[in-house]
């Protein structure tokens, strides 16, 4: 049996709230970085996003009571944070240089597939239920739907298939002219 809780349910609104929040801000995400980028280096931009907000955490967590984080903590979150700016955010936003929002939001919002995969095929860890698979591809249909006339263009997406391949290969070729330029 599971202990009460200490604190009460949250209110119906107060989810709602938090939930809108959710969209409103992860939704906005991918295109507030897109508009950054136009005039702040990639890098710089993301890393200025993570100094504001960490100091915002640690602001809010001081004025709620919280000690000050000990050295090894501040190790350990440099450690994180400077993994995800370099690896995981930082990569992000320098992608978007190239890759419409979009399309890098779409690429994101496939973590939660590749998480359970490699938690179960690489670690060998229990293999995925059938309520963990129905709500993964419940996700990822409620994230590809709405920009989805389907299955009425399924076959004028056919026919274009041909002509967006090419355009994805010249925009290949564009991004590693651009990234390795030819020696001289």
């Amino acid at each position: 049996m599971e202990p009460e809780s200490a604190h009460p349910a949250p209110s119906r609104v107060r989810l709602w709230i938090a939930f809108a929040s959710i969209y409103l801000v992860w939704g906005s995400t991918y295109l507030a970085i897109r508009f950054a980028i136009e005039t702040v280096p990639p890098l710089s931009m993301a890393g200025v996003r993570y100094l504001v907000a960490g100091a915002a955490l640690v602001i809010w967590q001081r004025a709620r009571g919280a000690p000050w984080p000990r050295a090894l903590q501040w190790r350990e979150a440099a450690i994180v944070g400077g993994l995800m700016l370099l690896g995981g955010n930082g990569g992000v936003c320098w992608a978007e240089q190239i890759v419409p929002s979009g399309v890098t939001a779409l690429f994101i919002s496939t973590v939660p597939i590749w998480i359970v995969l490699l938690d179960w095929l690489w670690l060998g860890n229990i293999r995925p239920s059938p309520q963990i698979v129905l709500g993964l591809a419940l996700g990822i249909g409620g994230v590809i739907s709405p920009g989805t006339d389907w299955p009425v263009a399924v076959a004028a997406r056919r026919r274009d298939a041909a002509n967006d391949g090419f355009q994805n290969f010249r925009h290949a070729d564009a991004f590693f002219g651009r990234a390795c330029p030819p020696a001289v």
